[in-house]
Parts: C-alpha cells; sequence; structure tokens
C-alpha cells in the first residue's frame, strides 16, 4: 500500500510553475506597497479630520464625538480600512516574509505626507531613520529566502522527534 502523501494543488503555494509563482509575488508585493500607501496616508487624513473638528468645536482633539461628522476622517477611516483589506489579501498571494517588511513603509508615508500636508517637521533622526526604514525594507524583499517544500508527513516528524540527536540537545 502506497502512503500517503502531503501535496495540495494550492496556485498560491510556491511549488507552482516559476512563472505563476512570480506573477503571484508581484501581485502580493503590488498589494502590500499598496497597502502602505493607503495605511500611511490614512493617518494624515484622520489627524487632518481631527485639527477641522477641533477648530469647529474648541474641544482638544479627539475629545467629545465631534469628529464623527467630519468628512476627512471618514475618509482617512474608509483609507485605513482599505489598506488593511490590501495587506490581508496581500498575504495570500506573497509570503509574509516579503509582505511583512513592507508595511513598515506606511510609518515612512505618514512621517512624508505628515511633513507637506500638516506642516509637521521632519528632524535629521527622523530623516535617516526613514531612509533606514526604506533600505531595510528592499533589502528584505530582495533577499527573502525561497520558500522551498518541507517534508511535513508523519514518518519525517516521528523520525525527526525520536532521533537520539534530540534527546542529547535536551539533555545538554
Amino acid at each position: 500500500m502506497s502512503e500517503p502523501t502531503n501535496s495540495t494543488t494550492d496556485p498560491f503555494a510556491s511549488g507552482t510553475s516559476d512563472a505563476h509563482g512570480s506573477l503571484y509575488k508581484a501581485i502580493g508585493l503590488s498589494l502590500a506597497i499598496g497597502s502602505s500607501l493607503f495605511i500611511g496616508s490614512s493617518f494624515v487624513f484622520k489627524k487632518k479630520g481631527l485639527l477641522q473638528s477641533m477648530g469647529r468645536t474648541g474641544r482638544s482633539a479627539g475629545e467629545g464625538y465631534g469628529y464623527l461628522k467630519n468628512v476627512m476622517w471618514w475618509a482617512g477611516m474608509i483609507l485605513m480600512i482599505v489598506g488593511e483589506l490590501c495587506n490581508f489579501v496581500a498575504y495570500s498571494f506573497a509570503p509574509a516574509i516579503l509582505v511583512t517588511p513592507l508595511g513598515a513603509l506606511s510609518v515612512v508615508i505618514s512621517a512624508v505626507l505628515s511633513s507637506f500636508f500638516l506642516r509637521e517637521r521632519l528632524n535629521f533622526q527622523g530623516k535617516v531613520g526613514c531612509v533606514q526604514c526604506i533600505l531595510g525594507a528592499v533589502v528584505i524583499v530582495l533577499h527573502a529566502p525561497e520558500e522551498g517544500t518541507t517534508d511535513t508527513t508523519i514518518e519525517n516528524f516521528k523520525h525527526l522527534m525520536l532521533s537520539d540527536s534530540l534527546f542529547m540537545q535536551a539533555l545538554q
């Protein structure tokens, strides 16, 4: 009797043909970058809405519920939801090692847009941090390991768990 194998026909798995794999990866990366754009800009929209409602009501930002009547705040909230949905879908097209670092770009986008639209000053350390964040995301995406096929059969698990080396490491 043949042993059961753990093979799937998932179109998003990295074991698909190279053309499909790179297409899915490109879609996932595009969604992750789009997610960062939506989320980063949503912070600016929401803060602009809070500042507008603060100017109208005279209360401090976020106090009370006046901001809920502000269209700018709601635009920011919708952008945030769209960004999070894009991020969620990106994980189904590309591996987490590629999608997660691109989420940090939303902080950079928020900082840059805040300096333009909210007239917030980005000091030298902030600029260096933004450059490091961009470089780090690029390095991780470019040098991310390829997802290989791993042997997840019960027999392999038993072999690994019952091997002498595991017991020797546990004793040390």
